[in-house]
């Protein structure tokens, strides 16, 4: 892990707890195998959706479509899962920009009733009983 480290001054190979650094590279090594074991199953599911709809194309009519032909559907097809894919992330950019004005508005009404707070005299100080409750809590 500290290879630099090792390079600049070899001497402190000693120094180094060999063993705790071993697990670690250990845990990294096994998160990637996680990670490529699934980016391996994604895409064998990719493979699989492909030529189920590349079957179900060339299939219709008893007859087999042509390269071209079978291009220009997909090209279709990917025009419209991108057109869906836009329309989503702009329903979420709509959504974050009106949780971003609620929390702006909400932020300006707090510090509105902060100011007035600080600033306006209530009477509740001049009664004991109210003295000593909002002191003890």
């Amino acid at each position: 892990m500290y290879l630099t480290k090792l390079y600049l001054e070899p001497d402190h190979l000693l120094d180094l707890d060999l063993p705790q650094q071993h697990e670690e590279m250990e845990t990294m090594l096994e998160t990637y195998l996680d990670a490529m074991r699934g980016a391996c199953n994604r895409l064998q599911l990719m493979l699989r959706e492909v030529s189920d709809f590349k079957s179900q194309i060339c299939g219709c009519g008893g007859h087999r479509m042509n390269c071209r032909a079978l291009g220009e559907q997909l090209e279709i097809r990917e025009d419209e899962l991108e057109l869906s894919l836009d329309e989503r992330r702009n329903k979420l950019l709509f959504a974050d920009i009106v949780l971003s004005l609620a929390a702006v508005i909400l932020a300006f009404v707090a510090a509105v009733a902060g100011l007035f707070g600080m600033n306006l005299t209530s009477g509740l100080l001049e009664l004991k009983f109210c003295a000593f409750c909002i002191s003890c809590h």
